[in-house]
């Protein structure tokens, strides 16, 4: 039907165009109605040569998948500046869109959507603006679809991507809005990049006033926030309130926390983060979080003699920013600093707390700024050279260190890994069951298959 309105056009020798705008629109029909017509398929007329022209054509919404095949008709729509369409493939609508200088809006309706890289393919092949020259055939361009990620580097590479198609045709801050949909598992050092990428892309791309949206598919499924986000080195020195605004969010909903030690953190300076760092982190709050952990980084292994890295961003969250944490676990030998800040953050009472290959000293001699803590599992290595008849004594006294300085203790277990059977019998020759311990009693001293010796003590009454 268009085809045909332009053949009789150009055979009347008429210039110009006079079809502005074409609305596809469904309807429903009854099951009675349906049996009453009949789908047909009738084949599309050859290729016109030279490709219709429709110049004047400026909208074109209702666009289905079944509609995909208008791209492949090859019109010229250098006017089309509104195109409104549902199913179509990256690949499909870029071609559709490609002889258009002047777009204003890209839709993508129902659930249909594209993550970073379809957007840039959706834009590449219009013609970049020529050197030297203002303007550019996207120069006018005021919303595209949601931006789907997912928090990877490859996302990052894509948002990049597509920054750099949209200014080399002209889209610069002509953006009057931007959508995101994040699919982010985690929010920290390995996703900031991504959320970096999209804030230079809203800085080079949008308007100065352009909201930019920040949402999740359904419901949140960003699950941990890991603080060493801070100590990124391309954090920028004044972050927009977008990227203020979405790490508040990110923040707000995941359900764990934590400070992952990274190879990074035996030499960066963290004891004096940036001030844009500080700027951020003092505006968080951990509304859902119910555990805080320090853990070694997936890829850590830290060497024997490093001292416990200082992260001193920790000490710049508000008072309490975890309001429903019941649980700190520290899973680094070399996270007794950074449980010690974080532990000074949580409520006043807190649940249990874990540490694990060291940290015990850390949390005795802060034990006057901690929490009361209800459960304590600590899993300690013995001194260098502790001899088989000293271990007893050694766990000994380390046991009743830890009642007498850790307020509102009513179970402790001390996991002794690894130990020797010698070992062993002198921790139970110290302490065998029943031992009664500064207000404590000993309830269970055992040996595990993988060699460590397990001390449980319960408080009396």
């Amino acid at each position: 039907m268009v085809e045909g309105h332009i053949a009789a056009r150009r055979a009347a020798k008429m210039e110009g165009g006079t079809l502005h705008t074409i609305t596809i629109e469904g309807i429903q029909l009854t099951r009675k109605e349906r049996e009453t017509v009949t789908r047909t398929h009738p084949p599309l007329p050859p290729l016109a040569d030279p490709p219709p022209a429709l110049p004047a054509l400026t909208n074109i919404v209702g666009l289905m998948p079944v509609h995909q095949g208008l791209a492949d008709r090859r019109w010229r729509v250098p006017s089309l500046a509104v195109v409104q369409q549902e199913g179509w493939d990256a690949d499909t609508l870029g071609r559709f869109i490609s002889t258009s200088s002047s777009l204003r809006r890209v839709f993508v309706g129902g659930s249909s959507s594209f993550d970073e890289g379809g957007w840039a393919g959706v834009f590449e092949g219009i013609p970049e603006t020529p050197p030297g020259q203002q303007g550019g055939p996207l120069s006018q361009l005021e919303a595209i679809g949601t931006i789907k990620i997912r928090g990877n580097s490859t996302d990052q590479l894509g948002v990049e991507r597509l920054q750099a198609v949209l200014l080399a045709r002209g889209c610069r801050r002509s953006l009057q809005r931007l959508d995101v949909s994040c699919d982010l598992f985690d929010a920290g050092r390995r996703t900031f990049p991504v959320l970096l990428a999209v804030d230079r892309l809203a800085t080079e791309c949008c308007r100065q006033d352009a909201p930019v949206t920040f949402t999740s598919p359904g419901s949140p499924v960003c699950t941990y926030f890991d603080l060493n986000m801070f100590h990124h080195s391309e954090i920028p020195t004044h972050p927009s309130p977008w990227l203020k605004s979405v790490i508040q969010q990110l923040a707000r909903q995941v359900t764990q926390v934590q400070y992952s030690l990274t190879q990074d953190d035996l030499t960066d300076d963290l004891r004096n983060p940036s001030e844009s760092a500080i700027d951020i982190a003092n505006t968080l709050t951990f509304d859902e979080a119910g555990s805080v952990e320090v853990r070694n980084a997936y890829d850590f292994d830290p060497p024997a003699n490093a001292d416990s890295p200082h992260p001193s961003i920790i000490a710049h969250l508000p008072q309490q920013p975890f309001p429903k944490a019941t649980h700190l676990w520290i899973g680094s030998r070399l996270g007794g600093a950074a449980g010690r800040l974080l532990a000074a953050k949580m409520p006043d009472k807190v649940g249990g707390v874990d540490t694990r290959w060291g940290g015990e000293d850390e949390l005795v001699g802060a034990a006057g700024g901690l929490p009361k803590i209800k459960d304590l599992w600590i899993i300690m290595k013995l001194p260098d050279g502790a001899g088989e008849e000293d271990v007893g004594s050694h766990v000994y006294a380390r046991l009743s260190s830890l009642i007498d300085h850790v307020r509102g203790l009513q179970h402790v277990r001390l996991d002794v890994d690894p130990t020797t059977p010698q070992q062993h019998d002198s921790i139970l020759d110290s302490l065998p069951e029943g031992t009664n311990i500064r207000g404590f009693t000993i309830t269970r001293v055992d040996l595990l298959t993988r060699g460590a010796a397990i001390v449980v003590a319960v408080r009396n009454g």
